[in-house]
């Protein structure tokens, strides 16, 4: 039972009993008792107070901590809500309204606070529509968190990518949204580029047209592309890696070491490597050793490219540039031909027609006439072989007359048979019923000479040439020269009609003859074939189109009958060579012929104006000033009827179409005798 004690009690020393009772100290406050009990009620009082006292001040300090830490936290809370580096706003999940919000989420989006007040959070929303949004917002509601992307619309329009964490928060039953954005625009465009950057050098890495690879320092292959694979004749990397390199009998593994171990790199290495399915392909490639950090080797890495096609290109281009090269060296060798042919024809043609001219003015038994008709002869020959040196520069017949192949084959052999057939055994094969051709009997003698040298040279020391000839049902003649040599290659077949391609040793050929054989039996409208087998000779086929005609435009005029009387012709005769006009001059006496001389174009047009009327006109081609070619249509203008005989040395294409292009124009090659300009004029003389 507690019992109440009065302090004053205890001041009077009264003591409680149990009954409810003071026990009066009266006069025993002089006891030693009562003080000792005094005293102690005394400290007891104290004590109490001094507990009550302490609890008191511990509260207090306790409540005074709190205080400060709460005030401390919200410090740091409004520090990071104010001065954080993302955006933080607290909406409305009911109105998707801004309701706070700090200055990081309004520099974001580049508002001001006043403007961001005015926004809704579906002015800020890309990707969602209003409805999506209200749906996603339910969803945040029912699980109380999300963590997601989106992008938000900034004031200029520029779309931002954003991090979102958002955390539904209910505070006294009212929910608020709690999110952070987190601006990773910077980041989501370096992702981009570096997913763009990947995909760029994976696309490269697939469809580039070098291969590219990856190898172990043991020569495993860790990656190799597309184009790797198919170079190396390999469908897939795993095929690939399988192979040996070592095994391979053309790749020069042995160099690409010697190479890697000197440099540490292989730069634009050539070598040989066979396909599984046996194709040989030149391979150029470039490697280099991968290090780690620490210089330890870690892979070998390399492009290989595959230089097959260029190479042959490349040699090809070498190839034609030689050629050109050889070409431009003969064109030169024409053109210098062609000027000496000139002048030499000139030459001859005074010679020649200075010894006919006397010569027929002798009889047959005179020594005088044996000493003349050497010195035509010998005139004719020399014209004979500047025609055939002339023949290095054209490819198309000088004159065309009606030809017997069986002749020309005939006259080529008795040529060659004392020196260069006299070692193989000839045989002639010979159509006597062979229709005739039309063409130029020099150009078709150089072709059958130069096939007779290839197939003899193809003989060596001994063997049989044979020459047939046929006609055809198709209204074609057929030549064949047949050896029984070495014979041809595919490869040198396809190759042997080609200039300056041939298999003789150096000096020994220029590659030219079956080109020039057949370019001559194209411009005679003729047609070529070659067979030939290595150790079973070579057979060259010429096909022309036969000559049903007798006459023809170039056919040698018949000599006058005896008791025929000629008249004298005027003959204008226009060429600058001094031996030319001297000769044709001295001849006026025996030719019948009255010669006015003109050295060039233009002096003979100012003859004709002048008056001058003559009965035919021989024109050289190749003079200084107008040329043959330019004074020709003014001559036909002033002689509308006259005959005109272009005589030239070199009667190349343009010559024959200025020739056919113009009535009463024909073509008289130089050197020429005063015979064959006699029959050209003797129709002349009986008109």
């Amino acid at each position: 039972m507690l019992v109440r004690v009065p302090v004053s009690s205890l001041a009077i020393g009264a003591v409680p009993l149990s009954d409810g009772n003071f026990f009066h100290w009266g006069g025993l406050q002089d006891h030693p008792v009562a003080w000792m009990i005094t005293a102690l009620s005394w400290s007891i009082g104290l004590g109490i107070l001094l507990l009550v006292g302490r609890w008191r001040l511990r509260v207090h300090r306790e409540k005074s901590r709190t205080d400060l830490a709460l005030h401390q936290s919200e410090e740091r809370y409004r520090s990071f809500f104010e001065y954080g580096t993302d955006g933080i706003v607290v909406l409305d999940p009911k109105t998707a309204r801004l309701l706070e919000f700090n200055d990081q989420a309004c520099r974001q989006l580049g508002y001001t606070r006043e403007e961001f007040l005015d926004l809704n959070l579906t002015d800020i929303e890309v990707l969602e529509t209003s409805p999506e949004m209200a749906g996603h917002v339910r969803r945040i509601m029912e699980i109380g968190h999300d963590d997601f992307e989106t992008l938000h619309r900034a004031k200029g329009g520029d779309i931002r990518n954003v991090h979102v964490t958002a955390q539904y928060i209910q505070i006294k039953g009212t929910g608020i949204f709690h999110a952070i954005w987190r601006d990773i625009t910077v980041r989501k465009r370096a992702e981009e580029a570096l997913r763009n950057s990947q995909e760029s050098l994976a696309s490269l890495f697939e469809h580039a047209m070098v291969g590219i690879y990856r190898t172990s320092m043991d020569g495993r292959i860790m990656m190799a592309n597309p184009a790797m694979c198919n170079m190396f004749g390999f469908a897939t990397v795993e095929e690939l890696s399988n192979c040996r390199f070592e095994d391979n009998p053309t790749y020069e593994l042995a160099r690409f070491h010697e190479e890697l171990d000197t440099k540490s790199r292989v730069d634009g290495l050539e070598s040989h490597w066979t396909k599984p399915n046996g194709e040989v392909v030149l391979l150029r490639e470039s490697a280099r050793i991968v290090q780690d950090a620490s210089g330890q080797p870690l892979y070998f890495e390399g492009i290989v490219e595959d230089i097959t096609e260029r190479k042959r290109a490349e040699d090809e281009k070498a190839r034609l540039q030689a050629q050109l090269l050889q070409s431009q060296k003969m064109e030169s060798l024409g053109l210098l031909a062609g000027g000496v042919a000139h002048d030499m024809n000139n030459v001859l043609g005074a010679i020649l027609m200075t010894a006919s001219a006397h010569r027929d003015q002798l009889s047959e038994g005179d020594p005088q006439h044996r000493a003349f008709d050497m010195i035509a002869t010998a005139a004719k020959r020399g014209g004979e072989m500047v025609k055939s040196l002339l023949g290095l520069a054209r490819q198309n017949p000088a004159e065309e007359r009606e030809l017997d192949l069986n002749h020309i084959f005939q006259e080529q052999v008795r040529l060659l048979e004392r020196t260069t057939l006299a070692k193989v055994r000839i045989a002639l094969d010979l159509d006597p019923r062979l229709k005739r051709i039309r063409g130029d009997a020099s150009l078709l003698a150089h072709a059958v000479m130069n096939l007779c040298v290839n197939a003899v040279d193809a003989m060596q020391e001994s063997g049989k040439l044979t020459l047939r000839t046929r006609n055809l049902d198709d209204g074609w003649i057929e030549a064949r020269v047949m050896d029984t040599g070495i014979g041809m290659s595919a490869e040198v077949m396809a190759k042997a009609m080609d200039p300056f391609f041939t298999t003789k040793g150096a000096g020994k050929g220029t590659g030219l003859g079956l080109s020039m054989v057949y370019g001559t039996v194209k411009s005679h409208r003729g047609r070529m074939e070659i067979h030939s087998e290595p150790g079973r000779g070579t057979e060259v086929a010429l096909c022309f189109p036969a000559w049903e005609s007798a006459a023809t435009l170039a056919e040698p005029l018949a000599k006058p009958r005896p008791g025929e009387v000629s008249r004298l012709l005027d003959v204008l005769l226009v060429d600058d060579d001094e031996l030319i006009q001297r000769s044709m001059g001295s001849l006026s006496s025996v030719s019948g012929l009255r010669v006015n001389a003109a050295s060039s174009g233009e002096e003979a047009l100012s003859l004709l104006e002048g008056g001058l009327h003559p009965d035919v006109v021989i024109l050289d081609m190749n003079m200084p000033g107008l040329g043959g070619a330019g004074t020709l249509p003014r001559l036909r203008e002033l002689l509308p009827q006259a005959p005109i005989l272009l005589v030239t040395g070199r009667a190349d294409e343009a010559t024959l179409a200025l020739a056919e292009s113009s009535p009463g124009v024909s073509v008289l090659p130089k050197p020429f005798s005063l015979g064959e300009l006699q029959q050209r004029l003797e129709p002349l003389r009986r008109s």
